[in-house]
């Protein structure tokens, strides 16, 4: 017995799908473009995209203490 159901489940696929938003992002510059030729040239690249983790006894220390840039300062956090 599944959790979700398969419905469900194409449901979500279909909404997360990547495909369809860079065909959309495509042909919605390349009509900006040909609206107005004084636009700014603009490339798509499709390239991986790369995230980086830190692990380690330096990392652990710093989150611990709150030395990032994201700290909570009352009600403002930034």
């Amino acid at each position: 017995m599944t959790l979700v159901s398969e419905s469900a489940a194409a449901a979500v696929r279909e909404m997360y799908n990547i495909d369809d938003f860079m065909q959309n992002l495509i042909s919605a510059v390349e009509k900006a473009q040909t609206i107005n030729s004084a636009a700014p040239h603009c490339n798509i690249e499709h390239k991986p995209i790369v995230l980086e983790n830190y692990v380690g006894i330096g990392s652990v220390i710093h989150n611990r203490n709150g030395l990032g840039f994201f700290k909570v300062r009352g009600r403002f956090s930034f």
